[in-house]
């Protein structure tokens, strides 16, 4: 654990005591003040006392310290996790990040191209469909009148005599 972070954990063991420490001692003197009570506050305050005599402080105080122990080995296993894997998976996602770009930008360009081709190469090639249809019309056209002009020729049709 890096020496910044042992003093950032020991303020917060510190004031977490403090707190503990602070709401038991407000409880006590809150109980046992000679204020005007209920019997029902006063029942409450006498078993805040019975409660508060039973309490093992020195338990008390090392089950905080235990406390405080996992929690400096918590945060230097979490530190040592970060500094094993954290900077790595940083590093690889920033390089997924650019291979992104990367891709996304050729991607664009590709579909530009696409693009540009299909409006010039796709325009020229419906053009000569059209053209070609155009061309295979009048042909066939010209057929139909060879062929009817062949019949007004030969009265017999196109087969000859009958």
């Amino acid at each position: 654990m890096t020496n910044m972070s042992k003093q950032n954990a020991i303020p917060l063991a510190i004031l977490s005591t403090v707190i503990v420490g602070s709401g038991i001692a407000w409880l006590t003197v809150r109980s046992s003040s000679p204020e005007k009570e209920t019997a029902e506050n006063k029942n409450l305050g006498a078993r805040t006392r019975d409660a508060g005599e039973g309490i093992d402080m020195e338990e008390v105080k090392n089950r905080l310290q235990r406390s405080l122990k996992l929690f400096k080995t918590t945060v230097v296993q979490l530190q040592t996790i970060y500094e094993k894997y954290g900077r790595d998976l940083i590093v690889q996602l920033q390089q997924i990040q650019q291979e992104s770009k990367t891709i996304a930008a050729t991607a664009k360009e590709a579909s530009e191209e696409i693009e540009d081709t299909v409006q010039t190469e796709g325009k020229e090639a419906v053009q000569e469909v059209q053209k070609t249809k155009d061309e295979a019309k009048q042909s066939l056209s010209r057929d139909d009148k060879n062929q009817n002009s062949s019949y007004s020729h030969n009265p017999h049709g196109p087969f000859g005599s009958g």
